[in-house]
């Protein structure tokens, strides 16, 4: 409940980003559906090849993001660390 009071003290700064993540959730579904019909009229693809396109391009992008997102100072902030060098994250 302690969060959920927190959340209606600052709405005005999570009500905007809820509806934003709605959005974005509603536009990642749509082009879900929307992605294979349009390369098979685009580029006269067919599933299989979509397929393979599609799923070699999550597979790269999804290691690239799970390598590099974890590099930098704002990663650095995130993890566990010592007290001492966690004061550097502000």
């Amino acid at each position: 409940m302690a969060v959920l009071r927190e959340i209606r003290s600052r709405k005005a700064i999570y009500l905007p980003l809820f509806i934003g993540l709605a959005l974005s959730a509603a536009q990642s579904i749509g082009m879900q559906a929307w992605r294979a019909p349009f390369m098979i009229r685009t580029y006269g693809w067919n599933e299989a090849q979509i397929g393979r396109w599609m799923g070699l391009m999550f597979l790269v992008s999804s290691l690239l993001g799970a390598t590099l997102g974890t590099r930098g100072p704002a990663s650095r902030c995130s993890r566990p660390v010592m007290k001492k060098s966690r004061a550097r994250c502000g």
